[in-house]
């Protein structure tokens, strides 16, 4: 099974804009975390952490984490499942 999915680009550009604003005032690493409001399609809590980092690959690193959780409901109907 592979249905992969990414978290969407308007909840990535709000980690983006925090990470921005920490780096604009100064501060070298930041961690947090918030619940989307009503206006995104995305409603799992986001996890993100950013850190300035030294120059080259290590430099201006932004990860970004959500868990989802799935349900299904399978009715037993007297057959075999």
């Amino acid at each position: 099974m592979s249905d992969r999915f990414s978290i969407p680009p308007d909840i990535q550009e709000v980690c983006r804009k925090i990470a921005k604003a920490a780096k604009d005032a100064g501060i070298r690493e930041f961690t947090g975390e918030f619940i989307p409001g009503s206006e995104f399609q995305w409603w799992s809590k986001v996890h993100f952490s950013w850190t300035e980092g030294r120059h080259g690959a290590d430099s201006n690193k932004l990860n970004i984490s959500s868990t989802c959780l799935a349900h299904t409901f399978i009715e037993d109907k007297g057959g075999k499942q």
